[in-house]
């Protein structure tokens, strides 16, 4: 889908310069865009980055609340004691409640 992992370099380098927020949420907004999909973030304190990508030029009223949501359930997720955190979550609950949240936004 991309030609280059640049987007993966900026939100490597947030931590780099503290909290970019204004409001301390770590929500980053939209923070990479193409053609055809535009690319948001929000990054935790202990440098969890979850990211939304949406086809561009879409509506993105709720997009703050949603990664906000898809970051709490990641921790609910991650909490299970019995997680490997070298592996990816493999967790119906949490893919559940993302698909609707992401199905909301639409």
């Amino acid at each position: 889908l991309f030609d280059s992992l640049d987007y993966m370099n900026i939100l490597d380098s947030v931590n780099k310069h503290g909290d970019v927020t204004n409001d301390g949420s770590g929500y980053l907004g939209c923070f990479y865009s193409t053609d055809e999909v535009d690319m948001f973030a929000v990054v935790s304190r202990t440098d969890l980055k979850v990211v939304l990508m949406m086809p561009a030029g879409a509506l993105y009223a709720r997009v703050k609340l949603v990664l906000s949501r898809i970051q709490i359930s990641l921790v609910e997720a991650m909490m299970n004691p019995f997680l490997d955190l070298e592996l990816p979550i493999r967790s119906r609950r949490f893919e559940s409640h993302v698909d609707t949240l992401v199905r909301n936004l639409e």
